[in-house]
């Protein structure tokens, strides 16, 4: 037994140290784009290949197609593609069930290896020929990558289009657009089944912080013309559009994002009770009902009983227009108690008119859930009027440059009109005129609206004048005293009381006014008895103490 062992051990190893014996696999090498290659796996007595490996390179994105012809590898193969970093390319590799087995799969620049692997087990001999050809599609895309990510999505103008790729390994494409004025926006994706087209794909409209408004799964190939296409009347700011694979489709794509401006006139916020925008009689404002903002309120104010009237229309182009069908219109009270209208609809124009009391009035425009589940959107056109007599406040401003006036149009009659002038910087208001006349100073002019008025707010120039707290006039200057004449002398010399008692002295330092019927005494430097001397001691004291007055001024 020992004799035996020792002689089969060495022919063992022999044999195991010849090529082609035992399972082995084949290294084709990189295999040229288009090129047919014959191949066999097989296994004998004497040797056996039992997968063969074909490398492709990609220069650029693009769709690489894998295709084996044999009527024998079917049930006793399997195919299995890899990058050249190993990542297993996991949809493509499968058992080889059919023939042609035949497989593509949207790649990113790269090398790829393809192995072809037997799946026979077994000491039985086999030999399985097949041909293998593998062909690439260039993506041509021009997307901006990376843009998988809010941060990195492209951004993209009004009327753009962008030809993008989804791929094996990059299977998310995200835009950006911003609208700086409330609008719509349309945005439009094709794709399809020929060619390396995108036959499936998410398709998700996201806010500026990422959250999805709406979205869904599109296919292009039971869509007409391959076209998606969707639009959202939206308010200012920043959206997303995201493109991601669905299951196993990618390819390339179009996408283009069209942006109109609503142009709406209406101020907001006006959504409720006490915010809402009050319109004068026969005052057109074009409304604009967006995804954010489905409900616009407005008040009117009937100022005597009668019949108030509502009418909504639509533009005649497309646009940002509101459907043809899918508006409310309800009347409130000033409560806010629903008094008329339509709640389930209507189609445009609507025409509505309610005999009502006087007071104040809402009306509120809603869209109703439309066949996409959300409320319908878009502008519309909104007049409010009453069958009072209307009368024109008008207004013109004189200088144009002065300033400018708040408050004129039309009124009904009995309505209570505000106007209100406001002076440009260099400017003062002067007064309403009319006619020529004077009929308010004050900036704020209040009446009734009884007939139509034309009025003018007059402006000048320079600071309107403010008198500063406290100031008083300029004192005028005393005048110097003079002497008066010399009284007679008296045989008994009685004091005679001054004219004028030296008064105290005030905060200001101005002198008082000169009293009537005696000179001016000064305040300061000017000793009092001169004064007195002249009744005690006669003329010559009154001459000496008039020559001291003198001498002290100087």
């Amino acid at each position: 037994m020992k004799r035996l062992i020792g002689f089969i051990l060495p022919l063992v190893l022999i044999f195991s140290l010849l090529p082609g014996l035992s399972g082995t696999a084949a290294d084709i090498g990189r295999v040229t784009l288009g090129v047919q290659y014959n191949g066999t796996l097989f296994h004998n007595a004497t040797a056996s290949n039992l997968s063969d490996r074909y490398t492709v390179v990609l220069d650029q994105p693009g769709r690489l197609r894998a295709v084996i012809n044999s009527t024998a590898l079917p049930g006793n193969a399997r195919v299995e593609w890899r990058s050249a970093d190993g990542v297993f390319v996991d949809w493509a590799s499968t058992a080889l069930d059919t023939n042609p087995y035949d497989m593509s799969v949207d790649l990113e620049a790269g090398i790829y290896m393809i192995d072809v692997i037997s799946r026979r087990t077994g000491t039985a001999d086999f030999s399985d020929t097949y041909n293998f050809t593998a062909t690439a599609t260039h993506a041509d895309y021009n997307e901006l990558e990376c843009n998988n990510t809010l941060a990195t999505a492209q951004l993209l103008a009004t009327g753009q289009t962008v030809r993008a790729y989804l791929s094996y390994q990059d299977d998310i494409d995200i835009f950006r657009y911003d609208l700086a004025r409330p609008g719509r926006l349309t945005v439009t994706v094709t794709g399809g089944s020929s060619g390396i087209l995108l036959p499936q794909a998410d398709i998700e409209w996201k806010d500026s912080n990422g959250v999805k408004m709406i979205g869904g799964h599109a296919d292009f190939t039971a869509l007409s013309n391959g076209r998606y296409s969707e639009f959202m009347d939206l308010e200012a700011g920043t959206y997303y559009i995201q493109i991601s694979r669905r299951a196993r489709h990618t390819g390339t794509y179009t996408l283009t994002g069209v942006i109109i401006s609503a142009n709406n006139n209406e101020v907001e916020p006006n959504n409720s009770l006490g915010m809402a925008q009050t319109l004068s009689p026969g005052q057109t404002v074009r409304g604009y009902l967006t995804y954010q903002d489905d409900v616009d309120i407005f008040r009117y104010v009937l100022p005597r009983a009668g019949r108030m009237t509502v009418n909504v229309t639509r533009d005649a182009a497309e646009g940002t227009r509101f459907p043809n069908w899918g508006a409310n219109v309800r009347w409130l009270d000033s409560r806010g108690a629903v008094i008329g209208g339509s709640s389930s609809g209507f189609n445009f124009p609507y025409n509505g008119s309610m005999d009502l009391a006087a007071g104040t009035y809402f009306i509120e425009i809603t869209g109703v859930a439309g066949a996409n589940g959300r409320p319908n959107t878009g502008t519309y056109n909104l007049v409010v009027n009453d069958l009072l007599e209307q009368f024109d406040i008008n207004v013109e401003i004189v200088p144009e440059a002065g300033g400018s006036a708040e408050g004129s149009g039309r009124y009904s009659s009995g309505a209570s009109v505000t106007l209100r002038a406001i002076p440009q910087s260099g400017y003062r208001f002067e007064g309403w005129y009319e006619g020529g006349e004077q009929v308010e100073s004050g900036e704020i002019f209040r009446f009734t609206a009884e007939r139509d008025r034309s009025l003018q707010a007059r402006f000048v120039q320079g600071a309107a004048p403010s008198p500063s707290p406290g100031a008083s006039p300029s004192p005028s200057p005393s005048p110097e005293p003079s002497p008066s004449p010399p009284p007679e002398v008296s045989p008994a010399p009685s004091p005679v009381p001054s004219p004028q008692s030296p008064p105290s002295p005030p905060p200001s330092p101005a002198p008082p006014a000169p009293s009537p019927g005696g000179p001016t005494l000064p305040q300061t430097g000017m000793p009092f008895w001169p004064v007195f001397l002249p009744a005690a001691l006669g003329l010559p004291a009154l001459i000496i103490g008039g020559l001291m007055t003198k001498r002290k001024r100087k």
